[in-house]
């Protein structure tokens, strides 16, 4: 059954439209209820057309990239998930400048980057997702976040208002930003590189690539790191130190490769992650006195109530 707010929203759109469709198939947990409209907008014309068409039906939307950073309650999504990828993904390289589509693939981005010899993005190098969603959530490594190499970011408000952010006014925090704190959609985003020496740039590459094979998991559906570091201590080493790597809890398991990731080992449940969450939240909390928060954004509805840290 199609809401009925959302009937007219294949004819106000060029892009691809879907009703009731599982976010299983859209994020990286694969676990999540149905989305009421799943949409990938053809252009950035339509992203204003989405907006405008959700203004008026008062219809909420959520934007998603890649999907890597989500965990999507059992019960689904109300309202229109906007998913910014095809149709926002231009790469316009002006010498050791760059102005990036927000639906890029940051893996691509990234390799680009490199073969033209220019430095400043190699630490993002295998971390999944699209630039916008990077951009948003500053994502990185404790040797660099993204943000250090953004010039300017090109914003669409949720009321459909397009505005130009500088590097000051993105507000870039840990794993945040004002674009991720107020809503809204990354169009493109100038970055600015600096030419290296491509043996060296190739060596770190190399060093980067062999020290995530080596401490993430592989091969099982996962969001990446599920909780922040809380100051002065690493999240993954204190589940690790509390005795919970390879615990299990329906089909969720806590790596036994790098204790901050949840892996999906099959027929995970959104419900299964956030009881796994909840039990190391609570097993840390008691052990050390120390809350860890989610870095995992916790979206949608849920079957259960859910924790006040959520």
């Amino acid at each position: 059954m199609i809401p009925t707010p959302l009937t007219g929203l294949k004819s106000a759109i060029r892009g691809e439209v879907l009703f009731g469709e599982p976010m299983t198939h859209h994020t990286s947990f694969a676990v999540g209820g149905p989305a009421d409209a799943f949409v990938v907008p053809y252009d950035a014309d339509d992203v204003l057309n989405i907006y405008d068409y959700s203004c008026k039906m008062h219809v909420p939307v959520l934007v998603i990239g890649g999907g890597t950073n989500l965990l999507v309650g059992d019960l689904g999504i109300r309202g229109i998930v906007m998913k910014v990828g095809k149709g926002l993904d231009e790469i316009l390289w002006e010498g050791d400048s760059v102005i990036v589509g927000g639906g890029v693939a940051l893996s691509k981005f990234v390799s680009e980057s490199v073969e033209r010899n220019l430095a400043g993005l190699q630490y993002c190098y295998g971390i999944p997702g699209t630039v916008g969603g990077a951009v948003a959530m500053n994502a990185g490594t404790s040797a660099m976040y993204i943000s250090r190499c953004v010039v300017e970011v090109g914003y669409i408000l949720p009321s459909g208002e397009k505005m130009t952010l500088t590097h000051e006014k993105m507000g870039f925090d840990y794993r945040s930003s004002v674009v991720l704190r107020s809503g809204g959609l990354i169009e493109w985003v100038r970055f600015q590189l600096k030419p290296a020496d491509p043996e060296a740039l190739k060596a770190n590459i190399e060093k980067i690539r062999d020290y995530r094979q080596r401490t993430q998991p592989w091969g099982y559906p996962n969001a990446g790191c599920v909780f922040r570091n809380p100051p002065a201590a690493f999240a993954g080493q204190l589940i690790d130190q509390a005795g919970l790597k390879g615990q299990r809890l329906g089909g969720v398991a806590v790596s036994d490769i790098h204790a901050n990731f949840l892996v999906n080992m099959g027929g995970a449940t959104s419900l299964d992650v956030i009881q796994m969450m909840m039990k190391v939240v609570g097993t840390i909390y008691n052990l050390y006195n120390i809350r860890l928060l989610p870095e995992v954004r916790i979206l949608g509805e849920w079957s259960v109530p859910l924790p006040s840290w959520a």
